[in-house]
């Protein structure tokens, strides 16, 4: 990916809001996060959303966080206080855009897998489609962002279901337990201590690279759950 970003803001269609011929915005990924969360705002506030549809919309908003901060919700999950900023910016302009966004029942639930296929386009792809394209859609680097990102992509297609999502999620902070130790050598944890979360807030979570098959033999030994399809048997 190249190291600037661009977007097109031209307060016309959404055609022309991407096009080669609107006024051009640099969001570098050197930038901190609130300049590049000022350059998304002045973005939204130049771009004129009537005529399009709901999924237009979301869609146009959500490219454009994607591309600024990629996967998110795995940001969110691993590094909560350096992030929460940018998820509470984008459900902002999303409501803006979508009025009742956050509060209609089309938006909710089943509605909500059903809105989130029309956005990524993957209207009438089975459950095993949807796990692969996910999987290309965000799979880089190996980064634990990325399965995060993954799961929890997944559960709003509708893929996987909340119970396998909600364990997967929760099992984490058995991962950040581990990681924690064997970066400081302790065993005792206090997650309010200054050092546990300045290694948080640098990245200890976001930037550590991990397989699939260790998340699964780390995370979920003894528990019956299925990932991928595959059901992990208890010992």
């Amino acid at each position: 990916m190249s190291s600037e970003i661009y977007f097109e803001a031209k307060k016309e269609t959404m055609a022309e809001v991407e096009s080669e011929g609107g006024d051009t915005l640099t969001i570098s990924q050197k930038e901190n996060i609130k300049q590049k969360l000022e350059e998304l705002k002045k973005i939204h506030e130049q771009t004129d959303y009537s005529g399009m549809a709901d999924v237009e919309k979301y869609r146009l908003i959500s490219k454009r966080y994607d591309k600024g901060f990629p996967c998110m919700d795995g940001k969110l999950k691993t590094n909560y206080d350096t992030y929460k900023p940018v998820a509470e910016q984008a459900i902002a302009e999303w409501e803006d855009a979508i009025p009742g966004y956050l509060t209609s029942r089309k938006y909710s639930g089943a509605n909500y897998s059903e809105f989130l296929k029309k956005v990524r386009r993957y209207e009438g792809l089975s459950n095993t489609e949807l796990i692969k394209k996910t999987e290309e859609r965000y799979s880089k680097n190996g980064a634990l962002t990325e399965k995060v990102q993954i799961m929890k992509e997944l559960w709003g297609l509708g893929a996987i279901d909340g119970e396998t999502y909600g364990i997967f999620t929760g099992s984490l902070g058995y991962l950040e337990a581990k990681e924690y130790r064997k970066a400081f050598n302790v065993f005792n944890i206090d997650t309010q201590s200054d050092n546990f979360k300045n290694w948080i807030k640098t990245g200890g979570m976001e930037n550590l690279k991990v397989d699939w098959e260790e998340l699964k033999n780390n995370l979920f030994q003894n528990i019956d759950v299925k990932i991928y399809g595959d059901k992990k048997q208890k010992n």
